[in-house]
């Protein structure tokens, strides 16, 4: 469990890095959001292949790996249902992430963040009025302990956003002064 925690930490603070990043490099170079994605997927290429090559010789359980990258392959070729979902996936998530970065180039960061906790909060109560509508046959059952720090922790991250948010504002009141470029545009 701790482990657990801890790589939620983790992510979190690597999800509030990457925002951060991509309002920093929309910002100060002349690149469109959408470039930035581009280039955010060549890296992650980079990155994720060889990683996959490493956990394909290390011993494990997954066919003698930790990850049997031609095990994974084969279930896609042999199966109709995943080579329909797929690329379904890949689509909606294409599309999440390229709305993500056009939200912080029009709003920055801070509210990005915002609509991210929302959408958790948002996927949180969907999977609670599931479990009731459909007698405990899908979604997550409200405990009044896990479940109320569960809400409590939205709330808490929320109104830090909405604070930090504020904060900022105030600390650059002439930010708002200038007309603002389309930032889907590049910065001449």
């Amino acid at each position: 469990q701790v482990i657990g925690l801890a790589m939620v930490v983790l992510s979190s603070i690597l999800q509030g890095s990457q925002m951060v990043a991509e309002e920093f490099y929309i910002r100060k170079y002349p690149i469109h959001p959408l470039q930035l994605l581009g280039y955010q997927g060549i890296i992650a290429l980079v990155v994720v292949v060889p990683l996959l090559v490493v956990l394909q010789l290390m011993k494990g359980s997954d066919y003698g790996s930790v990850e049997s990258t031609w095990d994974s392959i084969l279930m896609i070729c042999q199966s109709t249902r995943l080579q329909i979902l797929l690329p379904i996936y890949l689509i909606c998530g294409l599309v999440y992430l390229a709305f993500g970065i056009t939200v912080t180039a029009n709003t920055g960061a801070a509210f990005r963040s915002i609509v991210v906790s929302i959408k958790s909060l948002f996927v949180w109560s969907l999977e609670v009025a599931l479990f009731y509508s459909t007698n405990g046959g899908f979604g997550e059952k409200f405990d009044w302990v896990y479940s109320s720090v569960e809400a409590g922790g939205y709330l808490i991250v929320t109104c830090g956003i909405f604070l930090y948010t504020k904060g900022q504002a105030e600390a650059s009141p002439h930010s708002h002064s200038h007309p603002q470029q389309d930032p889907l545009q590049p910065v001449s």
